[in-house]
């Protein structure tokens, strides 16, 4: 007997090339079987806006509210779009969003979903200790309104438990998905020429690139052809550009901004490098594994969890600069070895890491949230 799909209104803060947007992206992107998506991003722009357009996915953007009758507006926003989307289940991404997804999905009386893409489950809030007192509030109100807490690896699960008090039934882990290109040459360290270190993230002092831009300064005195590529934009990008100065490289590293396709960057990569401070499933580590990149990243349970000591990549103790310039030259001294790493954690995010794997795993949650007879369109029989 045929079944038939659900609809599912995604709300997300932005449309920026990050790690959760982007997560959002490759779930809604995939073509799942069950389910038909539609996004709201609270802020217009971004890359992915015109993204998700062309693969028809219908996006609505609100204007830019503001003042103390914001969220009233934006709740009127997200209302409209369930009822003229005829949507079944709310899926929020992230804090900021929860709110506002729990309050709506009260309303219409629909089910909500929240994923949680990190542990710092709040927002930064600049800094605002009475900010994120409120917003701990209203996500333990929001999360324990949802009919799931989806959490992006164990570790986030555990950080749930913990701060909003939810139980282990009310939470699923789903690892973040990331599409796997076709296999190609495995590039590393050619002899003859530099180590071109790729790192890709928002500019921010939590990804830690200021270490990296010391450890590049370290490797060029014997390597002056390095290169290192920085893909991102963020606050820090004029400090970063300052320190590169003050250490000297030069030509040898370069800031892209934003950019649409990172994968530009990762298929001419020797290396790449991950040295954030902390991270739930870290989806730029993910995605230079697909690429069969091999990945150095500070050992922290985000990377921890994906990499594993030596198995599929490196690892160096958070915020050791020498450790992270060790390892790096490991790379260029011995790229056989590092190939065999990289093609290992190809084989990994196959297995584990797929789009197909997080898409069935969504489904499963989407079905098991609604307990609504309306449905929209038919489903192939299985």
């Amino acid at each position: 007997m045929a079944g038939r799909y659900l609809k599912v209104l995604h709300l997300i803060n932005n449309l920026k090339r990050e790690g959760a947007q982007v997560v959002m992206f490759n779930l809604v992107t995939a073509g799942g079987a069950r389910a038909r998506h539609v996004v709201c991003a609270r802020a217009p722009g971004g890359p992915l806006q015109m993204a998700l357009a062309a693969h028809g996915i219908p996006v609505h953007v609100p204007e830019r509210y503001q003042g103390a009758s914001a969220t009233r507006q934006s709740l009127r926003f997200i209302d409209r779009i369930v009822e003229s989307e005829s949507i079944d289940i709310i899926h929020a991404h992230m804090a900021d969003a929860a709110f506002l997804g729990w309050l709506a999905a009260r309303k219409r009386r629909l089910p909500l979903v929240i994923t949680h893409h990190g542990q710092d489950i709040l927002p930064g809030c600049g800094g605002n200790i009475l900010c994120r007192m409120v917003y701990a509030v209203l996500l333990r109100l929001a999360a324990g309104y949802a009919r799931c807490n989806v959490a992006v690896a164990p570790a986030v699960a555990e950080v749930l438990r913990r701060r909003l008090l939810l139980r282990r039934g009310r939470i699923e882990v789903i690892a973040n998905g990331v599409p796997v290109p076709e296999p190609g040459p495995a590039v590393c360290a050619r002899p003859g020429q530099g180590l071109r270190i790729v790192s890709v993230g928002r500019l921010v002092a939590l990804k830690g690139q200021e270490q990296l831009l010391a450890a590049a300064a370290l490797l060029a005195r014997h390597d002056p052809d390095l290169r290192l590529v920085l893909v991102g934009e963020g606050p820090e990008r004029e400090a970063l550009r300052a320190k590169a100065r003050e250490l000297k490289l030069g030509e040898c590293v370069s800031f892209t901004g934003a950019v649409d396709d990172v994968s530009l960057y990762l298929r001419d990569a020797d290396v790449f490098v991950s040295a954030s401070q902390r991270e739930g499933l870290p989806m730029c580590v993910l995605e230079a594994m697909a690429w069969q990149v091999p990945v150095v990243a500070s050992d922290i349970p985000g990377h921890r969890g994906v990499i594993g000591r030596d198995a599929t990549g490196l690892l160096f103790p958070l915020g050791n600069v020498q450790a992270l310039a060790r390892a790096l030259q490991r790379v260029a001294d011995d790229p056989g070895s590092a190939r065999e790493r990289a093609r290992r954690a190809r084989q990994s995010v196959e297995e584990h890491y797929s789009i197909g794997a997080v898409v069935r795993a969504y489904d499963r949650v989407y079905a098991g949230s609604t307990s609504t007879d309306r449905r929209h369109g038919e489903l192939p029989t299985a």
